[in-house]
């Protein structure tokens, strides 16, 4: 298999974790090199101690390196993979460091940046309605955050949201229900559902 072609596809991932379980570094590498940002994104949105999040990212990967002779050689989803992973990572982090997870100390200007929707809702709508919708995600509560972002930023189905974050399906559509409901009445009624509707939220 020629490693370097064309984009990243479930299949293409479920070969290079079979290949790093047989001890091949390239596949490591660019496993690495496929799924990081979308790592240190979803990190972000567990807690704002970045140097936390960039460290739980680098030791995830040097622990599947040494671990490479006991993973489970059939992965099929390497990306929820790793996204569970490093959530037991943070939360392990945090709780022995004594910190405290708080999402709202992510800004509405660093939410832009992450996120390719926010660089859609800057080009279609004005400024103040994107800034109203970033401020009104910040104020929800962390896991509904956490569920938004996995929902519709990391564009997990309600299944793989459930398995990430530890959840059983059902519960993952009423958490998500409820987050929806609390944003939209965040939301100015006459930027709503615009707003809404690019995101995939509403319509």
């Amino acid at each position: 298999m020629d490693y370097k072609k064309g984009p990243s596809s479930l299949h293409d991932d479920a070969y290079l974790w079979q290949q790093l379980t047989a001890g091949n570094y390239q596949a490591l590498g660019l496993i690495y090199q496929r799924h990081c940002a979308a790592l240190i994104q979803y990190g972000r949105k567990l807690t704002a101690n970045e140097d936390l999040v960039k460290d739980n990212v680098q030791d995830l990967f040097v622990e599947l390196w040494h671990r490479r002779d006991n993973l489970t050689q059939d992965v099929e989803q390497v990306k929820l993979y790793l996204l569970g992973a490093l959530r037991h990572k943070i939360a392990r982090s945090v709780k022995l460091h004594d910190q405290q997870t708080d999402l709202a100390l992510i800004n509405a200007a660093g939410y832009a940046e992450q996120s390719h929707e926010s660089v859609l809702i800057k080009s279609e709508l004005d400024a103040e309605r994107s800034e109203k919708l970033q401020e009104a995600i910040a104020r929800l509560a962390p896991r509904q955050q956490e569920i938004i972002h996995l929902r519709f930023y990391q564009n997990l189905n309600h299944q793989q949201t459930a398995a990430v974050m530890n959840m059983r399906e059902q519960s993952v559509r009423n958490l998500l229900h409820v987050s929806l409901v609390q944003l939209r009445k965040k939301l100015d009624f006459a930027i709503q559902i615009p707003l809404l509707c690019l995101l995939g939220l509403y319509c």
